[in-house]
């Protein structure tokens, strides 16, 4: 969902400046933003997988 609505707004910054590379750079950036925040949130939930399956993690 969110590519999506990167890709969309990419399309709408393009039909208004109608700057492709800077269009493309934008879309780069955004991409490379979610696949660290994925990465991160995988780290995370790696480490306290076997304490999220014994139902011990305490929610804050």
């Amino acid at each position: 969902m969110a590519i999506g609505i990167n890709i969309v707004s990419s399309i709408g910054v393009w039909l208004l400046t109608k700057e492709l590379v800077f269009t493309l750079m934008m879309l780069s950036f955004l991409i490379l933003e979610m696949l660290i925040l994925m990465t991160v949130s995988a780290i995370k939930l790696k480490k306290y997988r076997v304490q999220i399956l014994k139902g011990e993690v305490e929610v804050v």
